[in-house]
């Protein structure tokens, strides 16, 4: 993994492109989340997520590996 990003609550994304699908998928391959950019930037409120390890994937093959804490 290019990137690996530790956080609490949140998680601003940068670089999206408009209508752009995001989904943050468990370490058992499950999306636990999915939305679409709405801008070039996106902040997603994780507080709700366990934690855990989670693969942050774009539409356009961005995969980053975030580490809930």
């Amino acid at each position: 993994f290019p990137v690996t990003i530790p956080t609490k609550n949140t998680l601003t994304i940068n670089g999206l492109l408009p209508n752009e699908e995001i989904q943050f998928v468990d370490n058992l391959g499950k999306v636990v989340y999915s939305t679409t950019s709405n801008s070039a930037m996106q902040t997603i409120d994780l507080s709700e997520f366990d934690s855990g390890i989670y693969l942050l994937k774009t539409e356009h093959h961005l995969i980053t590996k975030i580490i809930k804490q």
